[in-house]
């Protein structure tokens, strides 16, 4: 520290280029400290797990020899859940506050890893990639052995740089999905992509139709995203005919099997729309775009009349058809055919006096679909079975939606881990 404080000094009374150079240099040094810093925090973590030798659990993700790792009995439980994925087999892999879950179809909870991530999503191949901090990474449970093994990304660093999978920069990871073909597609904020093109006013990027001028400025940049991609090992960002990166309001995406991004943009614009990935064009699937800023309300019906409150996690089911998870009406909504309706959820929705940003009756209860209460509702997945499992966050529950239309507790209820305001 003394060392860096020397150098500072330094650069007060040397020419301008030296200054920014011996600034750098200080920059990396204290950069470099504080990953240094984060690893060792990691490495501790790690240490609290108990290892046996011969366990199948192993992590890959720092070089040299695996690392086993074992947990106790009590371990087996899904801790709050954030996120899950669900493979080809029906297994069930859940992201919660101590790490990764696998539930496999009769039931059956392990606790494979310490590690969890931002985000996960599986492939058709059944291949498994989970973001985690500014890199992504494979996860691979075979037999009971778990691996991590890393992907892409800076393992140092955040920021914006495309290029190489490995040497690419990733900032922070709101949304990911597959493609067609395996392609990894995400929504990357874009705040480091912002920074590194000087702002909104060079030119260098464009907004979503419909976006109010009062939003087109630098003070927002955590409301926007650019969609990344990942293919045969190389990372782009997309731009529109006109060379500019597109920026969206995105709360959740999806990837329809023409490869176009379907994507929410939750209590900014209230509305699911649709990037055409071929011609770069943005078209409205349902909800009216930026209409109301405070005072949502929730009209079902005819897409082009219907409005939505918070539409957050999205996915495309296996008809086509848009599922979404209503962050402050607590319900599950499906666009299909024109129409807007109600999958699950029936929270009774307050007056504008309650909350002006929304808000309807929270709560935890099974039965009927749509009698159901929920709270919060966010990551979803289907099963081979059509069966919709979905994270109720602030129930910290995993629920079951059959296609029946019956809502049950797929992990047990804990009312004292439940964050219920009514």
């Amino acid at each position: 520290m003394k060392k860096l404080i020397l150098l500072l000094a330094a650069t007060m009374i040397v020419t301008a280029p030296l200054q920014a150079q011996l600034l750098k240099k200080i920059t990396d040094k204290v950069n470099s400290a504080v990953q240094q810093s984060i690893d060792k925090s990691l490495d501790k973590n790690a240490e609290k797990t108990v290892q046996k030798p011969g366990d199948k659990s192993v992590d890959k993700t720092k070089e040299g020899a695996a690392a086993p790792l074992s947990f106790p009995p009590e371990a087996n439980v899904v801790n709050r859940p954030a996120y899950l994925a669900i493979d080809s087999k029906d297994n069930m892999y859940v992201i919660d506050r101590d790490g990764t879950v696998m539930i496999t179809p009769d039931g059956t909870v392990k606790r494979i890893h310490n590690i969890g991530g931002s985000q996960i999503v599986i492939d058709r191949n059944d291949n498994m990639f989970y973001m985690y901090g500014s890199t992504i990474n494979k996860l691979k449970v075979v037999n009971g052995n778990c691996e991590i093994e890393y992907y892409g990304g800076d393992k140092n660093y955040g920021g914006f740089e495309d290029g190489d999978v490995k040497a690419a920069k990733f900032n922070s990871f709101r949304s990911a999905a597959i493609g067609s073909n395996g392609d990894i597609y995400f929504a990357d904020v874009a705040s480091s992509c912002l920074k590194s093109v000087g702002g909104v006013k060079t030119g260098q990027v464009a907004f979503e139709p419909g976006i109010p001028a009062k939003l087109r400025t630098d003070g927002g940049w955590d409301y926007w995203c650019i969609i990344r991609k990942v293919s045969n090992g190389k990372v782009t960002t997309l731009k529109n005919s006109d060379g500019q990166y597109l920026l969206l309001c995105l709360s959740g995406m999806s990837v329809d099997k023409d490869d176009n991004i379907i994507f929410s943009g939750g209590g900014i614009s209230r509305a699911v729309r649709k990037l055409n990935t071929k011609t770069m064009q943005v078209s409205t699937m349902a909800g009216k775009p930026y209409k109301r800023d405070w005072c949502p309300v929730y009209t079902t019906g005819d897409t082009s009349k219907a409005e939505l409150f918070d539409p957050g996690y999205l996915i495309i089911d296996k008809k086509g058809d848009i599922v979404y998870a209503d962050n402050r009406s607590h319900r599950i909504t499906k666009i299909a055919d024109g129409k807007v309706i109600t999958l699950a959820g029936n929270g009774a929705i307050a007056d504008c006096g309650k909350n002006i940003g929304g808000f309807a009756e929270e709560g935890h209860k099974d039965g009927k679909a749509l009698t159901a209460l929920f709270n919060f509702p966010a990551c979803m997945a289907y099963d081979s079975k059509g069966n919709l499992f979905i994270v109720d966050r602030k129930n910290s529950v995993i629920r079951k939606l059959t296609p029946d239309g019956i809502v049950s507790s797929f992990t047990p209820f804990d009312r004292s881990k439940a964050d219920i305001s009514n």
